[in-house]
């Protein structure tokens, strides 16, 4: 039985395509139109219920550009349940920075094809654990 999508959840998502902070533009920039190694990417698009910033069905990985808020502690524990539970329902989750996108956009870029390439869901389970890049030194 499919989810109905509360009509606020659309709003705010449609919301946020008319209005991406810089750095959500300078990486979609990168990744609309297949611009990034042939991969198909919907931005503020809907998985699980939850609102992802970047969205591969293909790969079935969610990508997301963290901004100041997400240092707060309680927005920390907001988006390490979303991310477990997106996880458990068989997506991956990579998760950077607003300055790592802005001062290395193409350490991300390449990370994306990197995660994409090494990890093909559709020779795995898709239950497997996601390989958290965002945790790596840029340096």
């Amino acid at each position: 039985m499919a989810r109905r999508t509360s009509p606020s959840l659309l709003k705010f998502a449609r919301d946020g395509r008319h209005a991406p902070t810089h750095t959500e533009k300078m990486l979609w920039q990168a990744l609309r139109d297949r611009r990034l190694d042939g991969l198909k990417f919907r931005r503020e698009a809907l998985v699980e219920g939850y609102l992802a910033d970047f969205y591969c069905a293909e790969h079935r990985l969610i990508v997301e550009v963290d901004g100041d808020v997400h240092n707060l502690e309680e927005v920390k524990k907001r988006d390490t349940y979303r991310q477990w539970r997106l996880e458990q329902a068989g997506y991956r989750v990579m998760r950077f920075t607003a300055d790592q996108v802005y001062g290395a956009l193409g350490w991300v870029t390449d990370a994306i094809v990197e995660e994409c390439r090494n990890n093909d869901f559709k020779k795995e389970n898709p239950l497997s654990p996601s390989l958290h890049l965002w945790e790596r030194d840029l340096g």
